[in-house]
């Protein structure tokens, strides 16, 4: 893909190729390589909804663990503040999704944070461990693996649909949840954030993986 000089105000003309691999192990690869001819921001994720469940039922009983302690402090409009804070009751150590759930103002709310991963790249394929998703009923598992510093989680509070999805059903809050690992979100209006600045000559190489098993 190609992203012309000034497309969306970035500056450059940037080069983009996605790589998906599936492997013999049940292991999808997403790989993201980039290159532009001006110093610019640059920051890819994936952005698939996922639900483990073996009927129609949503995320809420799915069970969650990110190695993380921190996350990034976020406005009303999901906006980072620049604040680096502790997870606490947002933390997950194979909570249930609907543990974290809350009601405002009678209407039930989800989570839409980035946590900060914790633990160094392993020397075997420079991959961190980021999420550890759990479905009991199926006895599915995903595993989350990345280059990236952190992820950010989405438990699908606005996800409707028009059209008929899996098992001919619309698409609910709730029915589905984003673990989409990238840079720190907004780090250009935040000086104390790692720099998302790709700098001409310099190659953009970051990866993803989800790793599917059973229980």
């Amino acid at each position: 893909m190609i992203s012309k000089d000034g497309d969306g105000g970035y500056p450059g003309n940037l080069s983009l190729n996605v790589t998906y691999r599936w492997t013999e192990d049940n292991r999808l690869e997403i790989g993201y390589g980039a290159v532009c001819d001006k110093d610019t921001i640059a920051n890819f994720t994936n952005h698939a909804y996922f639900n483990l469940s073996s009927a129609s039922d949503g995320v809420a009983d799915h069970l969650l663990t990110i190695p993380a302690v921190n996350l990034l402090e976020a406005d009303e409009q999901y906006i980072p503040t620049g604040n680096i804070i502790a997870a606490d009751v947002k933390a997950f150590s194979n909570d249930k999704i609907a543990d974290k759930l809350h009601h405002v103002n009678g209407r039930l709310t989800g989570l839409n944070d980035y946590y900060i991963i914790d633990g160094g790249l392993s020397a075997k394929d420079g991959l961190r461990t980021a999420a550890i998703l759990k479905e009991k009923e199926s006895g599915r598992k995903m595993t989350v693996y990345t280059t990236y510093p952190g992820l950010m989680l989405y438990t699908g509070d606005y996800l409707f649909s028009d059209e008929p999805g899996l098992l001919a059903k619309n698409y609910e809050p709730f029915d589905g949840l984003c673990l989409e690992c990238q840079h720190y979100p907004d780090a250009p209006n935040h000086p104390n954030f790692p720099p998302v600045i790709l700098p001409v000559g310099q190659t953009y190489d970051e990866k993803i993986v989800y790793q599917f098993d059973l229980m």
